[in-house]
């Protein structure tokens, strides 16, 4: 119940809105049942993007570009954390660094592999080159990424994602006795 009320929360507080945290908050358990992607994860990465001026259609791009990239290559939640952390970085700096990449690569082999074929480079250094010779930024790059993500096929289903979203179903349960158990001491009732 606590984790859910923080990514709440840090969701209204990033869009300025309970309204808009809360349509992000639903957006988001749904998009967490896809292979590759927990719900935590999903939810502070989309606060994150957003509290960097990264629009919410651009963040659940990355998200779910991301995500299906992970999937390709049988990837948990905890590793799509781990890359959207990296990515995370690389926007915040504007600009690509190898410290950001290499894990990036690591964890999603096949992510690596198409931003190879794509940008026919995967070290930062002539990366971050090319982007400034055809005037496009960081954030440009990863929301191409991501799109190069969206056409990986995925493994589909795995044990590790059937064992994430029992995780993020628990904490849903959790939070749901909490929310009724709030409610009826509100109203007097227990």
């Amino acid at each position: 119940a606590k984790q859910y009320d923080s990514i709440r929360s840090r969701l209204k507080a990033a869009e300025g809105s309970s309204i808009l945290g809360a349509q992000d908050f639903r957006e988001i358990q749904e998009m967490a049942k896809k292979p590759g992607l927990g719900f935590e994860q999903a939810a502070s990465t989309m606060a994150t993007l957003r509290g960097m001026k990264v629009t919410a259609g651009e963040a659940k791009q990355l998200i779910l570009g991301i995500a299906q990239a992970n999937a390709s290559a049988a990837g948990t939640a905890e590793q799509f954390g781990a890359v959207m952390y990296q990515i995370q970085q690389s926007v915040s700096l504007g600009r690509l660094m190898s410290e950001d990449l290499k894990p990036i690569m690591q964890q999603i082999p096949t992510l690596g592999a198409a931003i190879q074929q794509h940008f026919g480079a995967s070290q930062a250094e002539e990366l971050n080159k090319r982007l400034k010779e055809s005037g496009k930024s960081v954030r440009d790059f990863w929301l191409e990424v991501a799109n190069l993500g969206q056409q990986l096929p995925s493994t589909g289903e795995t044990i590790a994602n059937n064992l994430d979203n029992i995780g993020d179903a628990r904490v849903r349960l959790t939070a749901s006795f909490a929310d009724t158990t709030s409610i009826k001491v509100a109203s007097g009732s227990l």
